[in-house]
């Protein structure tokens, strides 16, 4: 998030670190300024999460690790269905 000391070098959403072993990715968000501005940023944080999750996507099938796409859109509505109950 773009802040008074540093703001992200890159837009959009980039794969960090990522173990084979654990089977776990993160993935980085830059959090444009505008969103930070924005009173019910929901629709970029549930944008953000379904991209995300094509990435994750992409990376655990170049290495060959099965990745449940189902499951996780399935986690990623239910949390939408919350985050927005909650407004």
């Amino acid at each position: 998030m773009p802040g008074s000391l540093t703001a992200p070098d890159y837009e959009g959403l980039r794969a960090g670190k990522f173990s084979r072993a654990k089977k776990t990715l993160m993935i980085q968000v830059a959090v444009p300024e505008h969103v930070m501005k924005d009173d019910q940023p929901l629709s970029f944080i549930v944008g953000a999460m379904r991209e995300a999750a094509k990435l994750a996507h992409t990376v655990f099938k170049k290495a060959k690790i099965d990745f449940d796409e189902p499951a996780n859109n399935r986690a990623i509505n239910m949390a939408e269905t919350e985050l927005r109950s909650a407004e």
